[in-house]
């Protein structure tokens, strides 16, 4: 069992320095989406655990973005713009399924061994950085 300190921003959670954050303040700044995400990313390890404001608020960002592209994508499925047909025809798309693939192993093994910051870098960083480039490679030929 370990015991260490809640860090924000680098520094050690302190009512006494007004350096604290409650889990309702928190939820009210950033959501609880977001908070997942800071939390995920503060550690997992036998070292103290490091909130940081700047991680909270860039997975509001990526949280944002991601929704904006999940609304464009839609309407594109719905105007026909994708390609039709098996999903196998192309290199890309198979080099993609596997990319897929071995990051949802990653973030299941991961996730597995409590190991929370690896699997928020598997199973959303890594599947998101695969899917913007299967989006460019993709290009003229379509997804």
């Amino acid at each position: 069992r370990t015991n260490g300190f809640v860090m924000l921003n680098n520094e050690k959670m302190s009512k006494s320095t007004g350096n604290f954050l409650t889990l309702q303040q928190a939820l009210a700044l950033y959501s609880a989406d977001a908070l997942r995400f800071a939390l995920a990313a503060a550690g997992d390890s036998n070292e103290d655990a490091n909130f940081e404001h700047s991680v909270a608020n860039a997975a509001i960002l990526k949280l944002t973005n991601h929704l904006a592209l999940l609304d464009e994508s839609l309407k594109d499925l719905a105007s026909g713009a994708f390609r039709s047909g098996p999903s196998d025809e192309l290199l890309v798309d198979k080099v993609f399924a596997n990319e897929l693939r071995v990051h949802v192993q990653a973030a299941a093994s991961a996730y597995s061994r409590h190991q929370f910051r690896d699997a928020l870098i598997a199973g959303w960083d890594l599947l998101q950085h695969a899917r913007d480039r299967y989006r460019s490679m993709a290009g003229a030929q379509g997804m």
